[in-house]
This record gives structure tokens, C-alpha cells and sequence, in this order.
């Protein structure tokens, strides 16, 4: 769909990938992502293997192992883009890994959610209505991203172009996601205030958490395409590979030397003339 489009077509992202999405932001984000997923998978961790675990499921044993191999693997790759020649080196890996890493932690706040609800007596529906929200952030960012494209072929990433994010165009693509979540967690709460057995205080913590989990998704899947069509940009423009700053660090460390040189050869011929100085007073004294 997009081998029609030159480079000119794609302007507009080159200057997000020079700046917001440089490799050295890209970095930050990826330890922002990590701490994340070290709570979510700490959360798994402590729900299945601590001592007053409560979850034997052999799928949630599966689950909670291949995300901390996952966390593992994702500390690895936090740590070796956070050096800059890393990162500037290896923009086409760090391209993708942006793109897994931000779909892993879009999606992993469920994990923990369902977690909580096995933990405590919470009516099925929640859990339902998680699945349900999940799978509709998981379709929502394969209709971005078709959108992301289309807007590309029409010529909005060209220079002056509007680029992704033009809400007063989007307001269908951003009210379906709200008008959607807003439905789904309105119909579950109705459903559990309407059952006289179920004590709706105890789980209004949970429905806080889903509704933090839902518009924290449905943001990365309004993004995401920008990521995708970047990492496409990278394999296809040499261009995109933006090149690693010159940092002028030995010339500034031989100023400083040469800097801390000059002061001393001041003092020094500073403190000669006062002492010669002294010793013309104390010759012109005996003399007098």
C-alpha cells in the first residue's frame, strides 16, 4: 500500500523522527515502558508464586513465566539503547522493538486486572468486559493504522501536510473509542448495581483500574501507526537513519585544560611580580 510513496511523502514524519521519536527519546520511552512492565509483572509474580497465592491455573503459570523472561529480555534492550552510540547505531532493531514494546505495554495492565479479579469475589461480567475492551483497543489499532496509511497516500506527511493527528477530521476515530468504553463500563455497572448480592463498594477500585487500563490502550493505538509507519521509513529512506550528534568532548575538555593552564601561569607570574616587588622595596629600604 505504500510502495507508491517517495520520500517527500513521509516529510512530516522525518521531522518527528529527528525530534520526538530521535533515537535518544525513544531510549526514555523505553524505560518508562520497562517500569511499567516491571509492576505489571511483579503483580503476576506475587499473585501466583507468593505465599498466599490463590491463582493454580497452569495458564497463568505460563503467562507469569514468559513475562518475566519478556521483562528480562526488555531490561537487556533498555539498558544497551541507553547508550547513545547504541541507539544511534542500531536505529532499524530500536524501530521495532518500539513498536512491540509499546503493543506489550498497552495490553499487559489486563494481566494484572484479571489477576485482582480472581483474587477477591467479583462477579464474571468485569472480567468479561475486560476481554471485550481489550480486544476492541486491538481492533481500534488496526483501523489507526489502515487510517495512518491512508492519510500518508492523501499526502499528509508531506511538507506543511497535517501529518497524523488532525483532531478536527478525527472526531469519528476519537469518539467510536469513547463512546464504545464509555458503553461497556456503564453496561457493567448497571448490571452489578442491579444485583441486590453483589456490594458494588469493593469493586469500584477495580472498575477505576479497567477504566485506567482502557484509555491507556486506546492512547498508544491512536499513536501506534506513527510508530509502525516509522519503522517502515527506517528499512526503506537511508534518510530516516538520523545521524549521531558530534559532541565537541575532547575539544572541550583540552579548553578547559588549556583554561586551567592560563590561570595558573597568571597566578604564578602574578605571585613573581608581587614577591619581586617586595624584595625592590626591602633593597631600596637598605639603601636609603
Amino acid at each position: 500500500m505504500l510502495k507508491e510513496c517517495v520520500e517527500d511523502d513521509f516529510y512530516e514524519l522525518r521531522m518527528v523522527a529527528v525530534d520526538r521519536l530521535s533515537p535518544d527519546g525513544i531510549s526514555v520511552f523505553f524505560w518508562g515502558a520497562f517500569a511499567i512492565s516491571a509492576v505489571v509483572t511483579s503483580v503476576l509474580a506475587l499473585g501466583i508464586f507468593g505465599s498466599s497465592h490463590h491463582v493454580t491455573s497452569i495458564f497463568w503459570v505460563i503467562i507469569a513465566n514468559v513475562s518475566i523472561v519478556l521483562l528480562i529480555t526488555q531490561l537487556l534492550f533498555t539498558f544497551l539503547y541507553s547508550k547513545e552510540k547504541y541507539a544511534y547505531r542500531f536505529q532499524r532493531l530500536q524501530s521495532i522493538l518500539l513498536s512491540i514494546i509499546s503493543l506489550k505495554t498497552s495490553t499487559e495492565f489486563y494481566l494484572a486486572l484479571l489477576i485482582f479479579c480472581m483474587g477477591k469475589n467479583v462477579p464474571n461480567n468485569i472480567r468479561t468486559t475486560a476481554i471485550i475492551l481489550c480486544i476492541g483497543g486491538l481492533i481500534y489499532l488496526i483501523v489507526s493504522t489502515i487510517r495512518g496509511i491512508q492519510r500518508v497516500r492523501k499526502g499528509e506527511f508531506r511538507k506543511g501536510g497535517k501529518g497524523l493527528y488532525n483532531f478536527a477530521q478525527s472526531k469519528a476515530q476519537i469518539s467510536f473509542p469513547i463512546v464504545f468504553g464509555v458503553t461497556m463500563l456503564g453496561g457493567s455497572i448497571f448490571k452489578v448495581l442491579s444485583d441486590s448480592s453483589v456490594s458494588f463498594g469493593p469493586l469500584l477500585q477495580l472498575y477505576f483500574f479497567l477504566l485506567l487500563c482502557v484509555v491507556f490502550q486506546y492512547a498508544v493505538a491512536f499513536a501506534w501507526p506513527e510508530f509502525f509507519l516509522l519503522t517502515y521509513c527506517k528499512f526503506r529512506f537511508d534518510s530516516f537513519i538520523i545521524p549521531m550528534p558530534k559532541r565537541p568532548i575532547k575539544e572541550n575538555k583540552t579548553t578547559k585544560r588549556t583554561k586551567t593552564r592560563k590561570n595558573q601561569t597568571y597566578l604564578v607570574t602574578h605571585h613573581n611580580k608581587q614577591k619581586k616587588k617586595s624584595t625592590e622595596k626591602k633593597v631600596g629600604g637598605g639603601k636609603k
